[in-house]
């Protein structure tokens, strides 16, 4: 097994390339899709900051990409009236469009793996999936004191 240590990082890295290249058929890339998914939650405006913080990076890398989708028409930015120093990021009605016709792409493939894999070991991979990303994020937050004594 000692060969085959990084075959399921090779396989997470595939996927990721794969799932990235969905959303492109429809013009942006993976992490703007998953950026106006964030913005669309927060149906009534969400703020640079904020927005920095659930996709856990800083809030200049958040503005270069809303700077893209505005010039695309997909958001607007608006001074917050109560807290001038904030602004605020929203969908527009051409955004609404777009991501939901990026969401029936996505729907879409979800469909043909379901059909091609079967609810049943989806299932599977996803309890093993969740399993080992419980382990990794104990690991990286140091709670793995106990396996380093074994």
């Amino acid at each position: 097994m000692q060969e085959d240590k990084y075959a399921i990082v090779e396989q997470f890295r595939r996927m990721r390339q794969f799932m990235n290249s969905v959303p492109l058929k429809t013009g942006i890339s993976h992490s703007e899709f998953c950026l106006l998914n964030i913005i669309m939650d927060g149906r009534d405006g969400m703020t640079v900051s904020e927005i920095a913080a659930e996709l856990d990076v800083t809030p200049p890398a958040v503005s270069r990409s809303l700077k893209s989708l505005e010039g695309r028409g997909l958001i607007t930015r608006e001074t917050n009236l109560l807290n001038r120093r904030n602004t605020m990021v929203k969908l527009t009605e051409n955004g609404l469009d777009f991501l939901e016709k990026s969401r029936r792409q996505m729907d879409d493939l979800m469909e043909y793996v379901n059909g091609k894999m079967g609810m049943e070991r989806k299932k599977q991979l996803y309890e093993l999936l969740r399993e080992m990303t419980n382990i990794i994020e104990n690991y990286v937050k140091g709670e793995n004191a106990d396996d380093k004594n074994t």
